[in-house]
């Protein structure tokens, strides 16, 4: 799972090296914290410069690794050690360094690689929570105040940017989508499935596969995705219909089945609430609105839900919302939340209907 990146040996050498200020318990959880970060730094720089794809060969002394990325062997071999004693990287009884179980999954070759979900933290994303202060003062994002941009926007001027972008949300919805899917085959059974904002498509595509096995094969699947999202899919599904267009614009394509996963946490009220009004428009009088995002009240986890709060005002200039200021915004929309479940400990399916107008 992506969030496991530390080994219970890795922790343990934290504590560990931790001992000698163990009468002073926050400043032993700052060294703890400080140690964390630089993992997480030390293993961006691991696969930005794809060592763990060159890793994939076979075992390679230090020379080697350094010649490929033009690095001092001294100061590489300093920090491969690093990884090393984390278990992100293996080192064997010739010094040759390899591929550990966790390297492994942040090759490009993996099939549920998380090299870009990695390479998503940018030194601007990174700069956008070291130092959340002009976030605090204006609540905006750190793009909205340094460059007078949104995040998107950002994106959308540098298209390797964005493709690395989709891929990462691809790598962090993976281990979701199989749950969401499993859901929507026992809570689907009819008319048009539109997924609103969906990326590359990978949830539609798990949708469609578990209600094929349930023989519900009547159903049509839509995409509605920004148009650079939708040329940079590699391999389009025969049976998905692909259309160019933004959820800030009104939808033309109406559905019984709406979905809308993790969109409306990357936007302030003004804009959340206009998401949600375009939605309904699309909605059939009968249909459904299947809202997938996290619950604040709600989480399990409270806090992974709060850094997730924390990192929506900072890098996008959005928040995760209470279950009361979820009923205020689709309300506002004319919509009303009929149920509510839990599908992870940070998310939950919200499901809305249109409010009966007399």
């Amino acid at each position: 799972m992506i969030k496991n990146f530390f080994s219970i040996s890795a922790c343990l050498f934290i504590i560990s090296s931790l001992k000698p200020f163990s009468n002073d318990p926050v400043f032993k959880r700052l060294l703890y914290l400080e140690q964390a970060a630089t993992l997480h730094s030390s293993i961006y720089t691991l696969v930005k410069n794809n060592i763990p794809d060159f890793l994939e060969a076979g075992p390679k002394n230090c020379e080697d690794i350094a010649k490929e990325n033009n690095f001092d062997p001294k100061a590489l071999a300093r920090f491969l050690d690093y990884l090393v004693e984390h278990e992100v990287l293996a080192k064997n009884n010739d010094g040759m360094y390899l591929n550990s179980n966790t390297s492994k999954e942040f090759t490009s070759g993996h099939k549920n690689s998380k090299a870009n979900f990695i390479l998503m933290d940018n030194s601007d994303r990174k700069l956008a929570m070291q130092d959340s202060t002009t976030s605090l003062q204006s609540n905006k994002s750190f793009f909205q105040n340094k460059y007078n941009a949104s995040y998107w926007g950002k994106l959308k001027q540098n298209p390797a940017e964005f493709e690395v972008f989709n891929k990462g949300m691809e790598a962090i919805s993976a281990y979701e989508e199989e749950l969401i899917a499993k859901f929507f085959a026992s809570n689907i059974s009819s008319g048009t499935v539109l997924d609103v904002g969906g990326g590359t498509g990978k949830l539609l595509e798990q949708i469609k596969k578990e209600n094929d096995s349930t023989n519900k094969k009547d159903l049509k699947y839509c995409l509605l995705e920004l148009e650079d999202t939708i040329n940079s899919i590699e391999k389009k599904h025969f049976e998905i219909d692909y259309i160019c267009g933004s959820f800030l614009e009104p939808i033309q394509k109406k559905s019984e089945n709406i979905i809308l996963k993790r969109v409306l946490h990357n936007w302030d009220d003004e804009h959340a609430t206009k998401i949600l009004k375009n939605c309904a428009e699309a909605l059939t009088n009968n249909g459904t609105l299947f809202i997938i995002d996290g619950v604040l009240d709600l989480a399990k986890n409270k806090q992974l839900i709060r850094m997730f709060d924390l990192k929506m005002l900072c890098i996008f200039g959005g928040r995760e919302r209470s279950s009361k200021e979820f009923d205020t915004l689709c309300s506002s929309a004319e919509l009303k939340i009929s149920k509510c479940y839990q599908i992870t400990e940070t998310m939950n399916i919200l499901e809305c209907k249109k409010v009966s107008k007399i």
